[in-house]
């Protein structure tokens, strides 16, 4: 280095900026290799089925500012529109049977602009195209019309190599019913994350402690994710809880009231060894004394000695709140985080780490 500085200074000005010029490009794709050994750890897989996940292009932008760690498909028009994104659709499926990643894709003819400030492209020599995502921007994308890497859109052998230079298994994964029943038997250790994607306190959880959790902890321990929404409107959802040790009925060492989520279990050769609920405290007002405080919730005294992830300072029931705190009867999520952020981080770090 101290050579070519001494070397540019014994020329003219317009030498000198040639030469700087010649340096730069030299050293940007070092800089390129560089930044590529850098490999993304997805946040979510999929085992309940081989389907990409169609969503909005709002929905994606809400990820992508969420930190989810992510591959990102996007087609123009309808999926099946096109000869060629309807067999980049088919090679995605296979793609997604063998590796089990979750991926998502999205419409980009709802973009209003050509390039959002993201990197999203907005046209159609765009499409089919593949990005990958890692905490709020896009570190790799592929364009078919890209002849070096054309093959990733028309082989799934090829696109599992080309992803596989740039991410890592993910340790969570959306699951179903059948999944659950048909695998929980063969499983030395598992987690299970029960949530709803339309429940406030789930939407919290996962971009607030599991998507940076999963960054920041070299899990062990796996955890499969099961969205109960489908089960929410139908009679099923109260049985749905029951037969997963839920409920305070199902279950009176790990159950809470008619069963909440977000809750997490953990598993060990088939059996339930410890659970974790997330937010779900009930918050009552005392007038006589003027004083908000928590009158329902999972970590009662009986509760917290049976945890064996906790210590007594996370008994929470009488715990009082201030006034900012509360909307009657809940405690607000951003100040209920700064304490259930801790108990779930506690049970994670003691099952899963």
């Amino acid at each position: 280095m101290e050579f070519l500085i001494l070397f540019f200074y014994n020329f003219s000005t317009m030498k000198k900026i040639f030469l700087l010029a010649v340096f730069t490009l030299i050293t940007l794709p070092l800089a390129a290799c560089s930044n590529s050994e850098h490999k993304t750890k997805l946040s979510f897989g999929n085992l309940a089925n081989n389907e990409v996940m169609d969503l909005s292009y709002q929905e994606i932008i809400s990820k992508v500012d969420s930190g989810e760690n992510m591959i990102i498909s996007s087609y123009y028009g309808y999926v099946t529109s096109c000869q060629c994104q309807s067999i980049f659709n088919e090679i995605l499926k296979e793609y997604i049977s063998t590796t089990h990643y979750l991926i998502y894709s999205f419409n980009n003819e709802e973009m209003e602009v050509s390039k959002d400030k993201y990197g999203f492209m907005n046209f159609n020599y765009s499409v089919p195209s593949i990005y990958i995502v890692d905490s709020g921007k896009i570190v790799h994308s592929f364009f078919y019309n890209q002849k070096a890497y054309e093959k990733i859109f028309t082989n799934s052998d090829a696109l599992k190599q080309r992803i596989g230079k740039y991410c890592i298994d993910p340790d969570y994964y959306y699951v179903d019913e059948q999944y659950i029943d048909n695998n929980i038997n063969k499983e030395e250790k598992i987690g299970i994350c029960y949530i709803r994607k339309s429940c406030p306190d789930c939407s919290y959880l996962i971009p607030n402690f599991l998507i940076p959790y999963n960054k920041n902890k070299d899990i062990k321990v796996k955890t499969w994710v099961f969205d109960l929404d489908s089960y929410y409107e139908s009679e099923n959802y109260q049985l749905i809880k029951e037969k997963y040790h839920l409920s305070y009925e199902s279950d009176n060492q790990f159950g809470y009231s008619n069963g909440k989520v977000p809750t997490v279990q953990y598993y060990e050769n088939r059996i339930l060894k410890s659970a974790c609920v997330y937010f779900n405290d009930v918050v009552s007002y005392n007038s006589e004394e003027d004083y908000y405080y928590i009158s329902e919730t999972y970590y009662t005294e009986e509760r917290v000695s049976a945890l064996s992830y906790l210590t007594n300072e996370y008994v929470l029931n009488n715990k009082k709140l201030q006034k900012e705190e509360v909307v009657l009867p809940y405690w607000i999520n951003s100040y209920a985080a700064m304490i259930h952020n801790q108990i779930i981080e506690r049970f994670y770090n003691y099952y899963f780490i």
